[in-house]
């Protein structure tokens, strides 16, 4: 007899697969008749509900209300103070895309306009994905800073640092300090050793004060 193994998904996904499903399907049907909601700039913008509440980078977030427009491109969305892509929307109802790293609790805002509205006590909750992947060099320990541009630059690493701002610190076998930004793709040099730095000592952004910080080789 053959063994079958059953994949089952829990009620809060499989609704909101659906959800998503008939979302697209209700605004590919709007393109095709034609029929535009247009945002009405003199009554408010109204926000009821948003679903799931928690999610990772580039998750779909399903929001309801109403005057929103049908139009996307005219909608402006933000998690805290990073701004989300908006999709799609039928003027109750919109999709957006979560952005990355907008902080572990979100305040959710929409603007249209000169119109704006948040969901006020309810918040998003950000789940942030561990991952290990190669944000520069190529395995050969050669020092190059690629021009300033992370994936082209080679270095080898001593010490690592990270400060609130995500913001990474690397101490380098050339005695060399660099910062690098993932989000922003750059890598510079922020300390050299004709600055006196040392790659031995260790880079570190004070939680209080997000200053960088480093320590000393002397025991004096």
């Amino acid at each position: 007899m053959s063994n079958y193994k059953l994949k089952t998904i829990n009620r809060n996904t499989f609704l909101c697969l659906f959800t998503c499903v008939c979302m697209v399907f209700a605004i590919s049907c709007n393109d095709d008749d034609n029929a535009k909601e247009v945002h009405d700039p003199d009554k408010p913008i109204t926000l009821t509900s948003f679903f799931p509440d928690s999610g990772r980078l580039s998750e779909m977030i399903i929001f309801d209300g109403d005057n929103f427009g049908s139009d996307p491109s005219l909608i402006k969305m933000f998690f805290n103070a990073k701004e989300a892509r908006v999709i799609g929307s039928t003027g109750k109802r919109m999709m957006a895309l979560v952005p990355r790293l907008p902080g572990d609790t979100c305040e959710i805002k929409v603007q249209i306009g000169n119109k704006e509205a948040t969901f006020g006590d309810n918040f998003f909750r950000y789940l942030i994905a561990a991952s290990v992947t190669t944000l520069a060099g190529n395995g050969t320990g050669d020092f190059s800073l690629g021009d300033g541009v992370l994936d082209k630059a080679t270095f080898t690493p001593v010490y690592i640092g990270i400060d609130q701002d995500f913001n990474i610190f690397v101490s380098i076998s050339n005695n060399n300090l660099v910062r690098i930004n993932e989000a922003e793709n750059s890598i510079s040099v922020v300390a050299t050793s004709d600055q006196g730095y040392t790659h031995r000592c260790t880079p570190y952004a004070n939680p209080v004060t997000n200053v960088l910080q480093m320590g000393s080789e002397s025991l004096r």
